[in-house]
């Protein structure tokens, strides 16, 4: 009967457990693409500010240091008030953030200054905190 009882609790921990432990690897790999497009978008910024001329439609002249195993960073659009950089299908992760997007806009108001936001189809509980 104590076998019984606990084999009933080390079951309910790993119910428990397992997808927790899951989602805690899923916002660790996703940290580490907030961190990429919070450096693209700090790279935009200071491009926007040296050469007036917009935000850069090129990634060549923002791209951070990185590794691309979840998806390549790509221009999603630049002009002279705003700029969104990010991964439009996130990839080597499990189905609940598979092939979901990813960007980070940077506007300039000559008034306020540069702000940024975030932009995604991620599940609620794994959105970039603002």
């Amino acid at each position: 009967m104590e076998l019984l009882i606990v084999v009933t609790i080390v079951g309910i921990l790993a119910a428990v457990a397992i997808p927790a432990y899951s989602d805690f690897v899923t916002r660790t790999k996703l940290s580490e693409i907030f961190l990429l497009l919070d450096k693209a978008a700090t790279a935009a910024s200071e491009y926007h500010s040296i050469h007036e001329s917009g935000f850069p439609s090129d990634i060549g002249l923002i791209q951070p240091a990185g590794t691309q195993r979840y998806g390549p960073i790509e221009v999603i659009s630049a002009n002279q008030r705003e700029g969104s950089y990010g991964i439009r299908n996130l990839k080597n992760f499990p189905p609940p953030v598979l092939n979901r997007h990813l960007y980070i806009r940077i506007t300039y108001d000559p008034a306020t200054g540069y702000s940024k936001s975030w932009d995604t189809d991620l599940p609620h509980k794994f959105h970039p905190r603002e």
